[in-house]
């Protein structure tokens, strides 16, 4: 098994074998990143403790807001476009400048296309948090009868 490998990797000429350095090991990160993801492992959460007065301004900040371009995750799955796009490109025949750039422009477009979905999935989830200004008005439904003419005492939990 290993002379047929070595025999194949012998035929290929050095500039593709860049494409392949960059194409296999990367791709083994990628699905080790995919089944770390399946199973929980693919994210870290980080709590920070702060006092809580702190100034504000009313409104709800949060860290992953925006598009993150520049991760781990998003490395890896640029070198392996980058490295599969470079074989197919050097395989077909394209001269190595124009393979070099469809591979950065395929790597650049995974990025891309990989921050834009985890950031179409992040706005699915919600932050379950309400500000009291906007209950002002609002009708709600009581669960729990409430003495008439303020006479008892009770608690309304928001």
């Amino acid at each position: 098994m290993w002379d047929g490998l070595n025999a194949w990797w012998a035929t290929i000429p050095t500039f593709e074998r860049v494409f392949w350095f960059m194409a296999i090991p990367f791709s083994a990160l990628t699905f080790l990143q995919l089944i770390m993801t399946f199973i929980g492992m693919g994210h870290a959460d980080t709590d920070i403790d702060a006092p809580h007065d702190l100034p504000s301004d009313g409104h709800d900040h949060h860290f992953g807001d925006s598009l993150k371009f520049f991760t781990v995750k998003n490395f890896i799955i640029f070198l392996t476009a980058f490295g599969w796009m470079g074989v197919a490109c050097t395989r077909a025949g394209f001269p190595a400048w124009l393979s070099v750039g469809i591979s950065f422009l395929s790597g650049t477009f995974m990025i891309v296309l990989v921050a834009w979905v985890f950031y179409l999935l992040y706005k699915l989830g919600e932050s379950g948090t309400f500000h009291i200004r906007d209950t002002v008005g609002n009708s709600g439904t009581v669960y729990l009868p409430i003495p008439p003419q303020k006479k008892g005492k009770g608690q309304i939990q928001l």
